[in-house]
């Protein structure tokens, strides 16, 4: 590809006269072919600020510009071509086309000229060099006519509201699909994809993700600032809750312990007698809500679900059953036979 070197234009001086301030350092002109190629070592730099530039003239059909943003965001370049045809080429600073494009007049307009064509260079960077390269040209490649170019301008940066499961477990985040100018009010979007996270509930957007910046409930609004916008779902922890065992009057051997915190729906599977509880005169029967046994029974590995409070698990225990120990005269006809009023387990050693 051939470079062409930027000379100074017979009409720069007219330019400079009537540029208005505007939002770009604007460098020179040229005439040439086009070869899509630019030498930015020898670009002269009118210090003026363009907003409307108009080059006349039979023998003008070929521009090279060079421009420096001085904001950020899309660059749109306003075009009026009374030709048959015209190219366009933008670069960026190592001489790489980032945009190129044609447009051709209708042929039932009588003048054959195409009215305010628009070109946008996508997120300009503040201080980078750009180029803008356009050729009027006929059907076999002649350059034909004049060129107008008006408002040469920075469109307005827009930004976007982004949305954050923030360890979402379930569910997907809303989507916010507008472009809000700085200053622009933003609804804030509800929890409409349904988003979860196993032990906790959604409260909410916040502008930090451990929650520490602005909240914002659904249909809350704020301000767009100068730059986009990522709202972190917040999540309030449930609250847990525990099982706990208790001996009810064991003499012997120790409680399980259920180290887990439930939270409510939890299924909860109880323990077995791992610590070999004992109670004297009596055998564990597994696991009662109620201390007087007059609650739910559980035996060891049945299940239930966590409710709303913890919950206490009581040893439950089954009276062994006793013997006596009686004495018979066997025919005696005189005193009494001694008393044994003590009730004997199984095992017992009785005097």
């Amino acid at each position: 590809m051939n470079k062409r070197t930027l000379i100074k234009s017979k009409f720069i001086p007219i330019i400079t006269i009537i540029c208005m301030l505007f939002n770009f350092n604007f460098y020179g002109y040229a005439n040439g072919t086009l070869e899509g190629g630019v030498d930015s070592d020898t670009a002269t730099e009118i210090t003026n600020y363009p907003e409307n530039i108009t080059i006349k003239g039979a023998d003008v059909s070929q521009g090279i510009y060079k421009f420096t943003p001085l904001v950020g965001g899309n660059c749109t370049i306003t075009m009026q071509n009374p030709g048959v045809k015209w190219h366009f080429y933008i670069y960026d600073k190592d001489i790489s086309i980032v945009e190129e494009g044609q447009a051709i007049a209708a042929d039932v307009n009588p003048e054959k000229q195409i009215q305010a064509i628009n070109i946008t260079i996508s997120n300009i960077n503040v201080g980078d060099v750009y180029y803008l390269e356009i050729a009027n040209t006929d059907n076999v490649g002649i350059f034909t006519s004049d060129i107008y170019i008006s408002s040469l301008q920075p469109t307005d940066p827009t930004y976007t509201v982004t949305y954050d499961g923030n360890g979402s477990t379930g569910g997907s985040v809303p989507t916010d699909v507008n472009s809000y100018l700085n200053g622009a009010t933003v609804t804030v979007l509800g929890n409409t994809g349904s988003l979860v996270k196993t032990g906790y509930t959604f409260a909410g957007w916040n502008t930090a993700s451990d929650g520490t910046g602005t909240n914002y409930a659904s249909a809350a609004t704020f301000v767009m600032g100068g730059s986009g916008v990522t709202l972190y779902a917040k999540w309030t922890a449930d609250p847990t809750y525990s099982v706990t065992y208790n001996g009810n009057g064991s003499n012997g051997g120790s409680v399980p312990t259920d180290g887990t915190a439930y939270h409510n729906g939890d299924t909860v599977t109880v323990l077995g007698n791992s610590g070999s509880l004992v109670k004297t005169g009596y055998t564990f029967a597994g696991w009662n809500t109620a201390s007087d046994g007059t609650g739910t029974n559980y035996a060891s590995a049945a299940t239930f679900a966590m409710g709303g409070s913890g919950v206490t698990l009581y040893a439950k225990w089954t009276a062994d059953p006793t013997y006596s120990v009686t004495y018979n005269g066997n025919g005696s006809n005189g005193g009494s036979v001694p008393t044994d009023g003590t009730a004997y387990h199984n095992g017992d050693t009785v005097t």
